[in-house]
């Protein structure tokens, strides 16, 4: 391809209706792991490593549990997305009311067993009892925010699918605004340690939740001639909760919740296998996380856009719109990337200073610094590729990318590099993101030369 046909070809990307669908996002998503900073900053101020490694623990734990019905959400966004590509907005309306029968039953089971399964799951991630402790005392606590994250999880899923991105920016910044506050009064303030991390963030997630509600009514009143009440009302007497009208609902969520899961095992995996070597360890593997994930968030705002456009263009069979979402999405996605490794290696010092003031946590974290400045790069194209198969409705393809990539590459090159200590777990980790990265691209070229994006 000549100089001149390659400029061609990027001018006729999408770039300004992405970027106005994605900017509002990579706000909100950035302030998902600046909630967790602030958790983390004001426990490291704490004297004692142990509440920062209990609050981690708790945290990878419940993020385990939620996100493993994130699928919700998922399948919301791409059914919403298709359904306003092909202007059918009962068809969403009955695909809300399923995911909200499922997120209600699913929420109220997570609450009823939590005694049986939390003090299990805790003990296999770490073995220091006082983490242990800290670490039930905030999931006891947290795990009664489970009706609210799941039922978000199905109307955030329907605002993303509705490109009502400014609701979701203001969702988002009264959630981590709120917690952080919160958390500022309990833990600095009131004292209550790890307890008031916990219900920092339960009573934000309520209240989020109550505002989602409202900017969903309002998205779906300004869409259709008819009001959400007599939308919703037809759907229960089309029958939305017969086995047959939940099959293709329980087969997309089916591949996205194996896919979920798996990612998160790994994740909690990683902190367990931390935990080996102490609660220094714990601390700083849990500061470098959550610095991993901004720049992470910030990818994802701009694959949250393509997963919209991509269900739109999917419902509306526009396979050269794809094809330019994807360009689009992916050049911004690596700049993105290239940003972030610049602004971690050059704040190193400023940034672990403001996290905590452990000296052994900050040691322990400048050890593995390293990783975090290979993670943007190496982990932007499973980012990116997430979103626009999730909007494509491509959801085997993601199951069957996670397998490979946890199975076929994270486990053997953990195992192999046991020797290294901590350094072979974050290798582990950093090749684990290359490899779903580049399974995704295969399939993403296998689907378009068999043609098989709108079967």
């Amino acid at each position: 391809m000549s100089v001149t046909a390659l400029f061609s070809t990027v001018k006729r990307l999408p770039f300004s209706s992405a970027t106005a669908l994605a900017v509002p996002m990579i706000l909100a998503n950035i302030s998902t792991p600046l909630m967790g900073i602030a958790d983390t900053a004001m426990l490291g101020r704490l004297d004692d490593a142990s509440f920062l490694g209990g609050v981690a623990v708790g945290v990878n734990i419940l993020t385990l549990l939620f996100w493993m019905f994130a699928f919700l959400r998922m399948s919301m966004t791409a059914a919403v997305g298709k359904s306003y590509g092909t202007q059918k907005i009962q068809s969403a309306i009955h695909c809300l009311m399923q995911s909200t029968a499922i997120a209600l039953f699913l929420s109220l089971l997570l609450i009823a067993l939590h005694g049986w399964y939390l003090p299990l799951f805790i003990g296999w991630v770490s073995q220091s009892i006082d983490v242990n402790q800290h670490a039930l005392a905030y999931s006891y606590i947290r795990i009664w925010s489970a009706p609210c994250v799941l039922l978000t999880y199905v109307c955030m899923g329907w605002l993303m699918g509705a490109q009502s991105m400014r609701a979701i920016v203001i969702i988002t910044l009264v959630l981590n605004g709120l917690n952080i506050a919160l958390d500022y009064v309990f833990i600095l303030v009131f004292s209550w340690e790890v307890k008031g991390a916990a219900w920092a963030t339960l009573i934000s997630e309520y209240c989020a939740f109550c505002l989602t509600i409202v900017f969903m009514f309002n998205a779906i009143k300004s869409r259709s001639n008819n009001t959400p009440a007599a939308m919703i009302k037809a759907s229960i007497k089309r029958g939305i909760f017969s086995l047959r009208q939940f099959i293709p609902l329980f087969k997309t969520n089916s591949h996205l919740f194996v896919r979920t899961l798996l990612l998160l095992l790994v994740f909690n995996f990683f902190t367990a296998q931390g935990g080996v070597f102490g609660d220094d360890v714990i601390a700083a593997n849990a500061i470098l996380l959550q610095l991993m994930f901004i720049g992470v968030f910030a990818v994802d705002g701009y694959a949250y856009a393509g997963e919209t456009m991509i269900a739109r263009a999917i419902g509306a069979k526009r396979i050269q719109n794809l094809h330019n979402i994807t360009g689009c999405v992916l050049c911004v996605g690596i700049a993105i990337s290239v940003f972030f490794t610049v602004f971690f290696a050059v704040s190193q010092p400023y940034i672990l200073h403001v996290m905590t003031s452990i000296n052994s946590v900050k040691s322990a974290a400048n050890d593995y610094y390293i990783w975090l400045l290979f993670m943007p790069i190496m982990s932007v194209a499973c980012y990116i590729f997430d979103g626009l198969f999730i909007g494509a409705g491509k959801t085997k393809a993601l199951q069957q990318a996670m397998i490979i990539s946890v199975f076929g590459v994270f486990l053997p090159v953990w195992w192999f590099s046991l020797g290294w200590g901590n350094h072979g777990l974050w290798f582990a980790l950093v090749i684990f993101h290359l490899s779903r990265g580049v399974t995704l691209i295969f399939f993403y070229i296998k689907i378009t030369r068999k043609s098989y994006w709108f079967v």
